[in-house]
């Protein structure tokens, strides 16, 4: 006995949408982070502010960090 309206499945892995809108937001979002870390480091050479060495070694921990993330998340999305 089939009922007049049948609940809908929800949507396997496969057929989702590849990748997923989420995620590619969340790429977005962390490429955005790193674009603006990098535009800053370009401006500060540009302008040749002096930068003491721990400066340099937390904003290229920072840089660093990002590109991380981000190709992680990729290969994530990539993997699935």
């Amino acid at each position: 006995m089939n009922p007049a309206n049948p609940t809908p499945r929800l949507p396997t892995q496969a057929q989702q949408p590849y990748p997923l809108l989420k995620e590619m937001q969340e790429i977005r979002k962390v490429m955005t982070d790193l674009s603006t870390e990098v535009v800053g480091l370009r401006k500060d050479l540009r302008d040749k502010k002096t930068f003491g060495i721990s400066d340099q070694v937390a904003k290229g921990v920072m840089i660093s960090y990002l590109l991380l993330g981000a190709i992680v998340f990729v290969l994530q999305v990539i993997s699935r």
